[in-house]
Formats: structure tokens, sequence, C-alpha cells
């Protein structure tokens, strides 16, 4: 019986330790998942304040990216511009060139009747020098007379039979 209730009162004592024990291992658990959420906690606002960094590049690039837009369709306004100007010019040029190329015609022309009119000019000059040695030295001079319509026929001679 003495073991009886030596028994009856180690029982209950061990049930206590285990409780005890239990409680103090929850206790522990507690402790380490609060340290837990806490470093959980910290990551997070971690997390948070880069999201916060990241969303604020993300507004300076869409304005940077607005700002180049508008900047691009400028640039393409001037571009477009310009390419009617060269458009133009280049029209003009080809006018022009269009109009040497009739004008070195005309020049070549004009030099053609140029040497043409120096040829018989010359050959003329030859026939009046050949005139003037068949003429006798003592033939009387030939009046410079403005010429007319009658003085500019030449006389026929009309043979009477």
């Amino acid at each position: 019986m003495k073991r009886l209730r030596a028994l009856s009162l180690v029982f209950p004592i061990l049930g206590l330790t285990a409780v005890t024990a239990n409680a103090q291992s929850k206790k522990e658990v507690i402790e380490k998942m609060t340290v837990q959420v806490d470093s959980l906690q910290k990551d997070l606002a971690r997390k948070t304040a880069n999201i916060h960094e990241l969303e604020v590049k993300v507004a300076k690039l869409e304005g940077s990216m607005e700002v180049s837009g508008g900047l691009v369709k400028r640039l393409e306004a001037k571009s477009d511009s310009l390419t009617l100007k060269l458009i133009s010019k280049t029209n003009s040029v080809d006018s022009l060139n269009s109009e040497i190329k009739k004008l070195n015609a005309t020049i070549g022309e004009l030099k053609s009747s140029g040497d043409t009119l120096l040829a018989n000019n010359e050959a003329l000059k030859k026939e009046i020098e050949l005139a003037k040695e068949k003429v006798p030295a003592k033939a009387l001079p030939v009046e410079n007379k403005p010429l007319t319509a009658e003085t500019a026929k030449p006389e026929v001679a009309v043979k009477k039979d």
C-alpha cells in the first residue's frame, strides 16, 4: 500500500510535469512563431518598399516615354516636311536641267547656223574678191544706193526675134 500511495503521488506529479513541460514547449513555439512573423513582416515591408520604388521608376519611365514619344512625333513631322522640300527642290532641279538641255540644243543650233553664216560670208567675200579682179581698174565706181523693190530686181534681157 505504501507503494500504491507512493505511486498515486508520483503519477500526478509526472502528469503536472508533463503538462508544464508541454506548456513550456507551446510558449517556446509561440515565441519562435512571433519571431518568424516579425521577420516576415520586415520582409513584407521591404518588398512593399521595393514595389513602391519600382512603381515610382515605372512612372518616371512612362513620363520619359511620353516626352520621347512627343519628340519622335515632332522629328517625324520635321522629317516629312524636309522630305517634301527635298521633293520640291528635286523637281525644280529636274525642271532646270530640262531647260538647260533645251538651251544647249538652241546654242548648238545657233552655232551651226553661225557656222553656216560664216561659211556663206567667206564664200561671198571670195566672190567679191573675184568680181573685183575681173573688173578693169578704170571701171567706174558703183554707187551705193539703198535697195528698193525696183533696184533689187535683176534686169532680164529679152530677145527679140
